[in-house]
């Protein structure tokens, strides 16, 4: 598991997974577009979320992640999204968001999926705040600022 977190923050898992014999030929973003419909598609399901060499792929790198995605979609295949809805949402707005209103309360900032919006100029305050809240977890992802 720590190989898989250590991989997905750098260089990232898309160019890992490219290394792989069964998806090397493959661009970054079909390979993208592969990984999400493995991760979140109906196992065993036909045409687009059947992702044989992505499955493959995953036991050979990555047999606990993999072991771990099957595990939690055994009962019911949404749940995994689910789930992971619930900790990004609660990571960014019950965290981020709620550490950026107390200590900064007239800044404006909105939530967009896995990423805050805010005032020009004040991109500095939301990296340190997100910087320091994956510190506290353990984790040292790429942040962009678009």
């Amino acid at each position: 598991m720590e190989l898989f977190l250590e991989t997905c923050q750098n260089p990232g898992i898309y160019e890992h997974l490219l290394g792989h014999r069964l998806l090397q030929n493959l661009a970054r973003s079909d390979l993208k577009k592969k990984f999400f419909a493995w991760l979140y598609g109906k196992p065993g399901c036909r045409g687009d979320y059947y992702q044989p060499e992505v499955h493959q792929a995953m036991w050979d790198l990555f047999p606990d992640v993999c072991g771990a995605v099957e595990k939690m979609k055994r009962h019911d295949y949404r749940e995994l999204a689910r789930e992971m809805q619930r900790v990004e949402s609660q990571f960014v707005i019950d965290t981020v968001c709620r550490r950026l209103m107390l200590e900064h309360p007239a800044l404006f900032v909105t939530t967009i999926h896995d990423s805050i919006s805010t005032i020009a100029g004040s991109e500095s305050i939301v990296m340190h705040v997100f910087r320091e809240e994956f510190d506290r977890i353990g984790l040292n992802p790429i942040l962009i600022v678009e």
